[in-house]
């Protein structure tokens, strides 16, 4: 009898976590109930830290059609202390909640991309072309984490990572085709590399030369302008002047930064003040690159800053 009733609370334990797995690897959502899934869904302090202390956007970088931040990585994550001990005690079910955390997301990243291509379709044909997942794959997906449920008191953690692990490699396969084909990934990617890591020579060349004494002598609420006409310049004189993603990236002189003060003839035999003065006048310059939707999910705003630091 003892066996039994255990039996019967092993099986109950099993199917609720499948439950859970099909929720959330299908439909992107979580249990009401705290406590019982591994994926939860992060604190407001958790997001701010890996923010930087910035509060999160209101639309989430996906059009206003979802109220997750602008990355949907930043979102949820895996509470360790609710991973089911059967995962842990087997080699392959260590990697599994990383897995499904990853399958999860990015069904809400291809749903949110269904909803929005929805709305465009009549305006621009997007919806017509957006690599999402069908109906019949999902339900497909739903069938096999069922099938994972037994009668048995014991869980299959070797069939339920080789469906996870299915599931894993459909589900990015049209993530991938979505920022790649339907976003220009690739292209995109190019472009911040040609402009944020300096990949541009002759680009920068022109702009350094031009703008280094503009910043050691402008005073500071001009030298915005005066940057914004040596950036233009620079790309009519350089082979960025016939690059189509020039125009989404924006050179800002930051006005909280530490510019320097205007040089004087003090400064002038002092190498060292002069350097200082040079290195506070290029710290204060910025660049923002207009991200079009949907690669706003991937190069969010977290992301950009580091582009920016380097």
């Amino acid at each position: 009898a003892v066996q039994l009733a255990v039996r019967r609370v092993l099986r109950y334990c099993y199917e609720l976590l499948l439950q859970h797995l099909v929720f959330w690897m299908v439909y992107g959502t979580l249990p009401r109930a705290e406590g019982e899934f591994f994926i939860v869904r992060k604190s407001a302090e958790s997001r701010m830290e890996v923010d930087g202390g910035r509060p999160s956007p209101a639309d989430g970088g996906l059009g206003g059609l979802s109220s997750s931040t602008s990355s949907v990585g930043e979102e949820f994550e895996v509470d360790s202390d609710l991973v089911p001990r059967v995962f842990l005690e087997h080699p392959e079910g260590e990697t599994l909640p990383a897995k499904v955390l990853f399958v999860g997301k990015a069904m809400l990243v291809l749903r949110a991309a269904q909803r929005k291509a929805e709305l465009m379709e009549e305006g621009s044909g997007l919806g017509r072309a957006l690599p999402v997942l069908s109906d019949s794959e999902c339900e497909a997906m739903q069938r096999q984490l069922l099938s994972l449920a037994t009668d048995s008191e014991e869980f299959s953690v070797h069939q339920c990572f080789l469906v996870v692990e299915g599931i894993h490699r459909t589900v990015s396969r049209a993530l991938w085709a979505l920022l790649s084909l339907s976003g220009q990934l690739r292209e995109h990617l190019a472009a911040i590399r040609n402009y944020f890591l300096c990949c541009r020579g002759d680009f920068y060349a022109n702009f350094l030369a031009s703008t280094a004494q503009v910043l050691l002598t402008c005073p500071p609420a001009e030298r915005q302008r005066e940057v914004d006409k040596h950036w233009a310049a620079a790309q009519s004189q350089s082979s960025a002047e016939h690059d189509p993603f020039f125009e989404r990236v924006v050179v800002v002189v930051d006005p909280s930064a530490s510019g320097p003060r205007p040089a004087t003839s003090k400064d002038a035999g002092s190498l060292a003040a002069a350097t200082k003065a040079t290195y506070l006048a290029w710290n204060s310059i910025h660049l923002q690159y207009k991200v079009p939707w949907p690669l706003e999910i991937i190069l969010s705003p977290p992301v950009m800053e580091k582009y920016n630091r380097l």
